[in-house]
Parts: structure tokens; sequence; C-alpha cells
């Protein structure tokens, strides 16, 4: 296959332009777009898009959305749909309307951290931007913007592409399912994610919930038994459940080269109510991974009924109390629609090729959503390393970012 950005001088091209694109994404990396505050990004991407001559469209949210199977819980069902609104870009394109494609980008990042207290304020660290979102997935929305500039500068005939820009994909992705109630006209999706420029055509999926133990609470020179004497052998159940999904999961010729593919995590401990008193409660907010075949409902039930017995076995006096009603992100395996496209975005992959099976990847976002209620054939790809994603001084690797510009533009060549 011919290389459209070898053809067309890419390198020089680019090499011209670095700086213009480089202080566009940290012009948006300073934009603190945590949930509620997307619209800040959004109305930053949308000037963005629309200085490009492309149709630039505001949508509400979609009044199925919060009702939907598929929705999740979070702290802003009350917003009214115009607060949470998606920004949709129609690029345009001269190749022919059954190869158009759609790319799906979040606006909202998670929130800055102690120990990264200039998460907003972006810096050149070498040959990385460091910030929060380079990686996820702001890198990525510029990248998008650089491939169209340099196919349309250049002239060369590309496929109709189209822009979903959501809300709320770190909080559980009603963004994209509004979008996807709205309906789109593409007949593929590509869902912008820290890949290290892998195609993944399926994830995990996820849920969350907390865990309470239970008791009565006494003086601290009492016989009654600890709370916290349960807490380090849940925890070891809870990192047994994460070997046995492993296990399973690695049998799949999908994950087979993944080493970490389910995981299950504790993400805060709380208790306690008096110095001088044993707690009555101990709460613990968990996040567990859920295999692709799997339903979140099952995951949770059959997760749930596992850690009552095992917990009533060996701490009788300890009361449990179980909640998995969180977000609920299922996930999806791809088939040969998915393996087909990954191959045609990347043919000629660093490492080893797209295997038949395809790839899953090990975390949940938006892919789910196109996939299953649109139908489409949905990857995942993107600049920015996972390990970086969410992280103190999250950072994005700028030659790699400028070689996901020309895997896009060579991705986007028409050929219809």
């Amino acid at each position: 296959m011919m290389d459209v950005a070898d053809e067309y001088g890419f390198t020089d091209w680019f090499t011209d332009r670095r700086d213009g694109y480089l202080a566009s994404l940290m012009e948006l990396v300073r934009i603190p777009s945590t949930s509620p505050d997307e619209h800040r990004a959004g109305d930053w991407a949308a000037d963005y898009f629309a200085a490009r001559g492309f149709t630039v469209r505001r949508e509400d949210r979609h009044p199925d959305t919060l009702r939907h199977p598929l929705a999740n819980p979070n702290r802003f069902p009350q917003l009214p749909g115009s607060l949470r609104q998606n920004v949709h870009v129609d690029c345009g394109g001269s190749g022919s309307p059954s190869d158009r494609v759609l790319f799906s980008a979040h606006l909202d990042v998670v929130p800055a951290t102690p120990r990264f207290t200039d998460a907003f304020v972006p810096r050149l660290d070498g040959a990385h931007l460091v910030g929060r979102g380079t990686a996820d997935t702001k890198g990525n929305l510029v990248m998008v913007a650089a491939a169209l500039d340099f196919l349309d500068g250049r002239g060369i005939r590309r496929r109709p592409v189209e822009l979903d820009l959501v809300v709320e994909e770190e909080i559980g992705g009603n963004g994209a399912l509004s979008s996807c109630l709205w309906g789109r006209a593409a007949t593929a999706v590509v869902v912008l994610e820290p890949t290290d420029l892998v195609v993944y055509t399926g994830h995990r999926g996820v849920v969350l919930g907390t865990i309470e133990l239970l008791g009565p609470s006494a003086h601290i020179g009492g016989s009654d038994g600890r709370l916290v004497d349960a807490i380090g052998p849940l925890v070891a159940m809870l990192v047994d459940e994460e070997r046995e999904l492993t296990a399973v999961a690695r049998a799949h010729a999908s994950f087979a080269d993944c080493a970490n593919p389910i995981q299950v995590n504790v993400s805060a401990i709380a208790g306690g109510q008096w110095f001088g008193s044993r707690p009555e409660s101990v709460r613990l907010d968990v996040t567990v991974g859920v295999l692709p075949w799997e339903t979140p409902a099952a995951a949770a039930e059959r997760l749930s009924t596992a850690l009552r017995k095992r917990l009533g076995a060996t701490f009788p006096r300890i009361g449990t109390r179980l909640d998995f009603s969180g977000m609920r992100n299922g996930g999806y395996l791809g088939d040969q629609r998915e393996v087909a496209l990954a191959r045609t975005l990347v043919p000629d992959p660093v490492g080893d090729p797209v295997p038949a099976a395809g790839r899953t990847w090990n975390v949940s976002c938006d892919a789910r959503l196109y996939r299953s209620v649109l139908g489409l054939p949905t990857v995942v790809f993107g600049a920015g390393s996972l390990t970086e994603a969410h992280g103190i001084d999250e950072k994005l690797d700028l030659a790699q970012w400028e070689r996901g510009i020309r895997l896009l533009a060579n991705f986007l060549r028409s050929t219809k």
C-alpha cells in the first residue's frame, strides 16, 4: 500500500506546522474540563473545527439517555440536557458515503491530584508534552485535526469523516450514549483512546460497588471481634477474584498477549467514629473488571454471592452489605468486521499484525456503546500510553503522536 504521507511530503509539511499543533494542544490542555465542565473544552473544539470550514453543531443530551438500559448513574442527572451537550462535527470528504468513518473522543479528563497540582499547566519535557489529558485523550483530538489538514491541504481525496466530541466518558459514558441515540450515518467507528497506536477490536467491562463490613461498636478494651481484622482477608479474596478472572480471560485468543486483562481494584477504605472505639462499619470502594462476554449484572451477582459465602464462613459475627449499583459498563468482543477495520487502520504495525481473533483492551471505554447501540464495527485506537493516563505527570510521546497523524492520513485517504 502506498504511503500517502511519503508520497505527498508529510515530514516537511508537519515539520513546518508542528509548533502550531503543539500550541493548539497546549491551549486545550489548559482547560480544566473535568465533569461537569466539559463545555469549556467543547467551546474550544467547536471553534477549532469551525475554523477549518467544517460543519459544527451542539447536541443536547438525548431525552431517552437517562432511562436507557445502558445509562450509568452519576452526580449530574439533574443538569438539563442543554448543559450536557456533545459537539458533533461533519468534516465532509470527497470519497464514497459508504466509506464514512466516525471518530469519537471524550472531552472530559480526570481531576488534578495533590501531587499533580500543575496538571492544567502543560509543559514540554524533552520528547514529551506533560499535562492532564495529553494522553487521555486531548492529544488524539488534535491528531485527527492534523491528519485532516494534511489531506485537505494537499488536495488528497479522502473518506467522509464525522467527529463525536462527547462528555462524561470518565464517569460512565452517557455522553456517547446520547450521541448514539441521535443516530449516525457512519459505516465504521474509531474511538480515540491512549493505546500506543495499537488497534483494539473490543474491550472488557467494569462494575463499581461498595463492600461494607458491619459489627457492633465497642470500646477498644473490649473483647468483641474487630472489623479491621476482616479487611486483609477481604482484600485477599478480591485478589483471588482477579487471579481467577485473569486466568479465564487469558485463555481467550484476543487476550493472549495481555499480561493484566482483568483487574480488581480497591480505590478507597473508610470507617471509624471515635479514637477510643472500635468501628461499627468499614467501607471499601471497589472496581471490578468484567469479562467482555459477561454482563455487568451477572458479574456483580456472581461476585456478591462468592464474597458473602467466604466472609460468612470466616467471620460469622461480622455482617456484610454489598452494593454494586454504581457504574456498570459492558464489554464486547469484536468480530471479523473489527479485525478488517483494524488491519486497514494500521496495515503495517510495529510488532505483530492484528491476530485473527483481534485484540481486546484491558480497560473500558465508550466503544461498547457505538458497537451495541449502532451495531457498527468499532475499534479503539490512539496515541498516548495507558500507563500515563490518569497518572502523576501524565504525558504524551510526541514522536508517537506524529506517527499517529501519519497513520490516520493513510487510513483516511479515499480508495472509493
